[in-house]
């Protein structure tokens, strides 16, 4: 189905940007004709390259190294990361497909642990991040779960937030996030204690990625770190890094893959890790790695540890923590290592990140989903997708980044129409939103779906209430409920994007960005356009 589904793809991309150029038509100030050969050229590409990674993971070969990979965490582990393509689970642990889950969002601020009467943070109860933490216990099977909660240096949706409170940000507002994440795992902890009494546990862990050079540290946290950083104007500038790293109050992911001892580990273990072009091959050998250094390398991280958050050490359950915070820095000191080719020190951070492939923006366009498998070939900021009330400005704020990306030459145009960085930074930025099918849908009904002649939907699709519109799907043949409840979704994120009283919409019908709505299957293969699109209010 792979080839067929690529050209209907194509077809559904056709019809979708001519009907844009049709509207342009009727408009006194028209984009320019090379706009719309951009855009059409950009999804199909974008198609191609997400089909192609969706056919790697549902492969029986990677299933087994997703068994594998799973197996070395002490408990399932979620990530709470910055929608900054940069920031990705698979670079900050190796994490590949199926291993935990992760959610990013502008500086893993979620918006929805607020401060409460009391003065302390809360999560709200009936939020999204809450039903995905209840989902978690009964997704996996488990009585623990492990969150990690990011704070990455050089965050720039941070730095905004301290900017608008009115701080220098000096740190781009690392303290501030380390600060806030540390309430937010509080707030965490709290709801499943409310919710589970003590029956189920989420054991939140704080790390401070380097997107400059895929390394973490660990500890910025901890009471000592904190209270030095206060002294010094509550920063965590590099020069306070380096102190904390100095006297050992903090650790370095970098610093332990540039050792002696554990540095000759990962050299014995070097191979070509290549996450967007040899995806099986590069999990099938990090991981098959990992389980092999495992009982080598996890004593000589382990004592850094027990110095750091000594209570720990005074329980079975601390001791289990322990275990997975050694996996963690682990895991990222080895990909680090891997993704940096040579085992050179980087002790200090904002060291040389000449070797490092991912250091720099290269998002090419925002994508509004539950998450995905990069890095892909096209990189994208992603939105969460679950989060539809603040949906508008984050993709407003991701937009913004795409085109600082273009005017700065971080990123080219594939198709070729601009050659002017300044023109390319004025073309439509591309969004692509995702409804997730996450339930089993037969090949059959997936093949009957990616056919279906979308020419009559009704211009009114965003004011139809829901029993309406499915009435509207009966008429599209055998239609499961998974499949028109994801049709569904995706319509009322459309919804939101094209409500007048949102900045995006005016956007979305002037063409600045366009918003082009697909159905993907729970491997986030996409599957076919559905066209909600406004051409103009009436």
């Amino acid at each position: 189905m792979s080839k067929d589904l690529q050209k209907r793809l194509n077809a559904q991309v056709t019809l979708f940007i001519t009907s844009l150029q049709e509207y342009n038509k009727k408009r006194q100030s028209r984009q320019p004709a090379e706009n719309y050969r951009f855009l059409r050229d950009f999804y199909v590409r974008f198609f191609a390259d997400r089909n192609k990674r969706a056919t790697e993971i549902e492969s029986t070969q990677y299933a087994e190294v997703k068994t594998l990979a799973n197996m070395q965490f002490s408990a399932p582990t979620l990530w709470d990361l910055c929608m900054d393509g940069r920031v990705l689970a698979i670079l900050v642990n190796g994490a590949s497909s199926g291993v935990g889950s992760s959610l990013r969002v502008p500086g893993g601020i979620l918006r929805e642990f607020v401060r409460g009467t009391d003065g302390n943070l809360k999560l709200i109860e009936s939020s999204n991040f809450a039903k995905l933490l209840e989902r978690a216990f009964y997704r996996y099977g488990t009585d623990t779960i492990y969150e990690v909660f990011d704070s990455h240096i050089g965050c720039s949706a941070r730095k905004a937030e301290e900017l608008a409170h009115g701080y220098n940000a000096l740190d781009s507002g690392l303290f501030a996030d380390v600060v806030h994440k540390q309430e937010m795992g509080m707030a965490t902890n709290d709801f499943v204690r409310r919710k589970f009494g003590h029956k189920k546990r989420a054991v939140t862990i704080q790390t401070s990625f380097d997107p400059h050079t895929g390394y973490i540290f660990m500890g910025l946290e901890t009471k000592k770190a904190l209270s030095y950083a206060e002294k010094h104007g509550k920063l965590f500038t590099t020069e306070i890094l380096e102190d904390l790293l100095q006297s050992g109050t903090i650790i370095s992911a970098a610093a332990l893959a540039g050792g002696d001892k554990i540095g000759s580990i990962f050299q014995s273990h070097l191979f070509d890790l290549d996450w967007r072009g040899n995806y099986i091959e590069s999990a099938k050998s990090f991981w098959k790695n990992i389980a092999s250094m495992k009982k080598n390398v996890l004593p000589m991280i382990t004592p850094q540890l027990i110095v750091m958050y000594p209570n720990l050490n005074r329980s079975k359950e601390g001791r289990e923590e322990i275990e997975e915070r050694a996996v963690l820095f682990l895991t990222n000191a080895y990909s680090g290592f891997l993704n940096n080719k040579h085992g050179y020190s980087l002790s200090g951070p904002h060291k040389s990140s000449e070797h490092y492939p991912y250091g720099v923006h290269r998002e090419e366009g925002v994508k509004v989903s539950e998450g995905g498998y990069p890095p892909y070939a096209i990189s994208m900021f992603v939105v969460f997708s679950l989060d539809k009330k603040n949906l508008p400005a984050h993709i407003e704020l991701a937009s913004t980044l795409v085109r600082n990306n273009r005017r700065e030459g971080r990123v080219f145009d594939r198709s070729g129409t601009f050659k002017d960085p300044v023109r390319f930074s004025e073309a439509p930025v591309p969004v692509v939103i995702q409804g997730v099918v996450r339930d089993t849908v037969a090949n059959q009904e997936w093949e009957e779906a990616t056919q279906i002649d979308w020419s009559d939907l009704p211009s009114n699709w965003d004011s139809m209430n829901a029993s309406d519109f499915y009435t509207y799907l009966q008429s599209k043949g055998q239609i499961s409920i998974a499949l028109a409840n994801g049709i569904n979704r995706l319509r009322e994120k459309m919804t939101v994007l094209y409500d007048p009283d949102n900045p995006t919409s005016s956007h979305l019908v002037e063409h600045y960005k366009v918003a082009l709505p697909v159905i993907v299957g729970k491997n986030r293969r996409n599957y076919f356009i559905v066209p909600f699109v406004k051409l103009g209010f009436a």
